[in-house]
């Protein structure tokens, strides 16, 4: 029973620790990648992408976007998370019209291709807060700290139960002498 519980746990923490690996790697190339990660902060897109939820794009070629894509566009200097609603080619120039999925009606701008950061790929609800967090330098270091507090937990936890085993052990051959 507590080398089962031994092994989840285990198996939890190391997911964990790599779900926020993949987070700071992912929060430091955004910028360099053609995969990158967003936080969302409104709820125009819910029930598919709430807000609080952290969505991972791609760049991808004007060629590829189609009607019903969602994508990371840039308006103004914010980021914006909706769905393609109708493609625009107006003089060879192509744009796209997009609308959240909770809103009545479309987006009034049109999107250029060069206002797009990426197509959706993944959404991870909930871990979009922390993504907002380990942008600061104080959440970076708040978050090394939490890795290597849950390592330490981890060892520590690890130890206990090696010599709980080996306690048990000693007993029983104990009781066999006797």
């Amino acid at each position: 029973m507590i080398a089962k519980l031994t092994r989840i746990f285990s198996v939890v923490i190391n997911l964990v620790l790599l779900l926020i690996i993949a987070l700071l790697v992912l929060s430091k190339v955004s910028g360099q990648s053609t995969i990158q990660a967003f936080n969302v902060l409104t709820g125009s897109m819910s029930p598919q992408i709430n807000q609080g939820s952290l969505v991972i794009t791609r760049k991808v070629s004007d060629e590829k976007m189609q009607v019903g894509d969602v994508i990371t566009y840039n308006v103004n200097d914010e980021l914006v998370t909706h769905r393609i609603v109708q493609i625009q080619n107006e003089n060879q120039t192509r744009s796209y019209i997009t609308q959240g999925d909770r809103n009545q009606t479309a987006d009034y701008l049109a999107v250029k291709p060069k206002q797009i950061e990426g197509r959706l790929m993944i959404v991870i609800p909930h871990m979009g807060r922390i993504g907002t967090i380990i942008q600061t330098e104080r959440g970076q270091l708040a978050l090394c700290l939490t890795v290597l507090q849950l390592w330490l937990l981890m060892s520590l936890f690890k130890q206990l139960i090696a010599s709980y085993n080996s306690q048990e052990q000693e007993r029983r051959e104990g009781e066999k002498i006797i």
